[in-house]
Parts: C-alpha cells; sequence; structure tokens
C-alpha cells in the first residue's frame, strides 16, 4: 500500500485529500466498511495538538465535513452505527451460508 499505509480516515494530522485517497484506495480493493475517527476533546480548543486554537477546531469541524458529503454524495455511501453494522453483516452472512 506504500505511502497510503499510514493513513486512518482521520481529520486529526490528514487532510481531506488522503482521506478520499484512502477510501477510494480501500473501495478498490472491496472494502464494504469505512470507520471516520477522531478525538471527542479534537473538538475543543487547546486539549488536543490538533486544536490548539479556534481556528484549528474550525480546520477539523471542515475535514469532517467535507469528507461526510463526499462519503454520502460520491460515494453513496450510508451512515450507520457499529449495532446496525453487526445486524446487517450478520443476515449477509445468514443468508449466504452453505
Amino acid at each position: 500500500m506504500g505511502a497510503l499505509s499510514r493513513l486512518r480516515l482521520s481529520p486529526e494530522g490528514f487532510s481531506f485529500e488522503q482521506m478520499v485517497s484512502l477510501t477510494e484506495f480501500l473501495r478498490k480493493r472491496g472494502c464494504l466498511h469505512f470507520t471516520l475517527s477522531f478525538h471527542s476533546s479534537t473538538l475543543l480548543a487547546g486539549f488536543t495538538p490538533y486544536s490548539a486554537t479556534p481556528s484549528d477546531v474550525d480546520v477539523v469541524l471542515g475535514k469532517i465535513r467535507s469528507y461526510l458529503h463526499y462519503f454520502a454524495h460520491e460515494v453513496g455511501g450510508r451512515f450507520a452505527t457499529p449495532t446496525q453494522i453487526f445486524e446487517v453483516e450478520s443476515r449477509r452472512r445468514r443468508e449466504n451460508a452453505p
């Protein structure tokens, strides 16, 4: 995976473009589920290195908004809780069982 091997779907230290590149890389390899993650404390100025100032928080929120828009409108992705994903995958496995 090369340069993408150190990427995460996170606005903490990663650009919107990097998150999109990682998503496309994983989609081409059949990945069905994606997790955008960040520390909740990053949404408050001064609590993490990613959001030292209020303008840093705005940058993080902008990356989150941009990624969610991209995922919903360009990828056609849907949002779900871990429980919902578990239920869908459990049903899919039961239906595909021999």
